[in-house]
């Protein structure tokens, strides 16, 4: 059936963060009970919640999300489903295995079964993408990577204390745009289109979005 599918979490003070950062906090500044409008005050990091990673996150002179072309965040998308456990790898085997549909330029939605989790503890224990996996993306032309994870690189419990971030290396380094926490309530067709919709902050590292695709 044609129609939208939303993509996105909603924001509030709950939501889950990766633990480096500090936390969502909305709290109201006037209210209609005071005889003034509802106005609420927001005070988040520009990675929260459904996000997108500019190159600037972690590329000194990469590209800023006010400047992310649209068409690189609108425009045909593909979705490989896995089923996956607690800290498992992606590697570039499983993509090429699953990943037959998927064509150069396209915005690649990797689905691992942690929408489920995330509002449960065990969210920050997800999967992740191993480096020859990113390599792969780069080489198949993949324009964005959108996944239900709060980061594509290794949970903060894997991390060693040298830990670089190298899947975020290796994709902004290359102009492939990251979006992170994605909510996939409902299944997704091999093919369809997508839009994913992050806030123009000037000179952004990254900024919440809305996102949905376009089904049928």
């Amino acid at each position: 059936m044609a129609g939208f599918l939303d993509l996105t979490h909603p924001l509030n003070n709950s939501i889950p963060v990766a633990p480096i950062l500090p936390g969502v906090k909305f709290d109201p500044v006037m209210s209609l009970a005071d005889g003034k409008p509802n106005v609420l005050m927001c005070t988040m990091p520009s990675h929260c919640g459904t996000h997108v990673d500019a190159p600037r996150h972690f590329i000194a002179d990469g590209m800023t999300i006010d400047d992310v072309p649209l068409d690189w965040l609108v425009g045909p998308a593909c979705a490989i489903d896995f089923d996956l456990a607690e800290r498992q790898e992606i590697t570039a085997a499983m993509l090429d295995g699953a990943g037959g549909h998927v064509r150069r330029g396209d915005r690649l939605l990797v689905r691992t079964g942690f929408t489920t989790r995330y509002w449960q503890p065990s969210y920050v224990e997800h999967p992740y993408f191993t480096e020859d996996a990113a390599g792969w993306m780069i080489d198949r032309g993949i324009r964005l990577l959108g996944i239900d994870m709060l980061t594509p690189d290794k949970p903060h419990s894997l991390r060693d204390s040298g830990f670089n971030f190298p899947v975020h290396h290796i994709l902004l380094g290359n102009d492939v745009i990251i979006v992170e926490n994605l909510r996939f309530d409902n299944p997704l067709p091999e093919r369809f289109d997508v839009s994913i919709l992050p806030l123009p902050i000037h000179e952004g590292d990254g900024a919440p979005a809305r996102a949905f695709a376009h089904v049928g």
